[in-house]
């Protein structure tokens, strides 16, 4: 159901739209998606249809995006006019949305707590569905560059599948407990883990080819940056334990030798989230309010961003080079980042 705009609300995730179209999507507490014109921050319409907190959104082609909620259900947008174009039903006690888009096209998703949904986003057809074996729950979920998915969870073997057939390829050889996994340029992919460690293994292999120490809280977020080496941050919330911490520094790898090469230090308070940007430099959202742009390659703090009252929980790069930010304080704030100002909010 399309509605009229409304501001966006603590809670929301944000999606890129196509460079030819310049606005963004960005998703609220209040269960809906919100429209963005990114070159005077007006708000073009709003979308609502799901039920509870849409948990990710991801663009799908120059024309639709699709949204995940924890009711359960994967919608797929019409980004240009805010139309529904169709829904992908998944499992009633889906309460905690992963999902990856495949080479093919094809849409992956998590359907209850080990359960994989594989559908044709062409048509809605659910073209795959299979259990993951020794998962209590799928935490991180990944597409790997031949078309396999690798998933991890708690205190299990991060799984390596086939997800048109849903066959095992390979396990890792240690267990872990999974935050966060990327790819890397070598084909290997890095695992973010509770233990504050980041446990890099061969995907062909399963093998564990290193094991990187250095963050003081659990590792789940990651970023590649343009000469291949790997920049971490450690965040973590959960209510049920009680924790809510991390550490306040981002760590850049060498993912081929598995050495610490800078150490990038200025925040207050824990890194929640990365983005390399078109020159090569890294900005970081932080608990502290703040944005930072980094050089990574040598270390150095290039500047500043302040203008939020909460956390920055995403960030996001868009086609003209401007950088936009999404807070917990209810704004998505729109910076240049040759001159460090604020557009508009």
């Amino acid at each position: 159901m399309r509605t009229q705009p409304r501001s966006p609300t603590p809670g929301f995730r944000t999606a890129p739209t196509p460079p030819l179209i310049d606005y963004f999507a960005s998703t609220a507490a209040d269960n809906s998606i919100n429209v963005w014109n990114s070159k005077n921050g007006s708000l073009i319409f709003n979308v609502a249809g799901h039920k509870i907190l849409i948990e990710q959104l991801r663009k799908l082609n120059n024309n639709s995006v699709l949204s995940g909620s924890a009711d359960g259900v994967f919608q797929i947008w019409n980004i240009n006019d805010g139309s529904f174009i169709r829904t992908l039903n998944c499992s009633s006690n889906n309460t905690d949305v992963k999902f990856g888009l495949l080479p093919n096209g094809y849409i992956v998703g998590k359907c209850g707590n080990n359960m994989l949904n594989v559908w044709n986003s062409s048509n809605g057809q659910l073209v795959n569905k299979f259990n993951i074996s020794n998962y209590y729950d799928i935490v991180p979920l990944i597409v790997l560059s031949n078309g396999y998915i690798a998933t991890g969870t708690w205190f299990a073997q991060i799984q390596i599948l086939n997800p048109m057939t849903g066959s095992l390829i390979t396990k890792s050889s240690v267990s872990v407990t999974s935050l966060a996994l990327i790819q890397l340029p070598n084909g290997n992919i890095a695992n973010g883990d509770w233990d504050h460690t980041i446990k890099i293994f061969n995907t062909t292999t399963g093998n564990l080819v290193f094991n990187l120490v250095g963050h003081t809280g659990p590792v789940n977020y990651f970023e590649l940056l343009s000469n291949g080496y790997l920049a971490s941050a450690s965040s973590y919330e959960d209510a049920h334990a009680g924790y809510y911490g991390g550490d306040r520094r981002i760590l850049i790898w060498n993912p081929n030798n598995g050495s610490l090469v800078q150490t990038l230090t200025g925040h207050t308070d824990f890194v929640i989230c990365l983005k390399l940007l078109n020159n090569g430099y890294l900005a970081s959202g932080a608990n502290d309010n703040t944005i930072k742009i980094w050089n990574p390659n040598n270390g150095s703090l290039i500047r500043t961003l302040t203008g939020h009252t909460g956390p920055i929980f995403e960030i996001l790069l868009r086609s003209n080079g401007n950088l936009a930010s999404g807070s917990i304080d209810t704004t998505i704030n729109v910076w240049n980042i040759t001159t460090g100002s604020l557009l508009y909010t």
